[in-house]
């Protein structure tokens, strides 16, 4: 059992040239947690921004990373493998 299906929350994951639409137009989303008796409960979205270039790799053209920051101290990746942890959402 994922969390997405604990959570009861579907989606279809966007490509890259979305998920930078998205960044570009500041609708892109990442899920935000809390900790609660040792266990991540998720709590909300909030709005990254890009953080650097993306890169991608000749050896590898399917794998991607695009660094983004959400607030004053957290910062993550984009990455093919954590698409799940990103939707994109509505205008500024």
């Amino acid at each position: 059992m994922n969390f997405d299906s604990v959570m009861g929350w579907r989606h279809e994951e966007p490509t890259l040239e979305e998920i930078e639409e998205a960044l570009d137009q500041g609708r892109l989303e990442m899920r935000l947690y809390k900790w609660e008796s040792g266990y991540p409960q998720f709590d909300k979205f909030g709005k990254v921004r890009r953080n650097g270039k993306t890169q991608q790799w000749k050896t590898r053209p399917s794998e991607f990373r695009i660094p983004v920051k959400y607030g004053l101290y957290v910062y993550d990746a984009v990455t093919e493998k954590n698409l799940d942890q990103f939707r994109i959402g509505g205008g500024k």
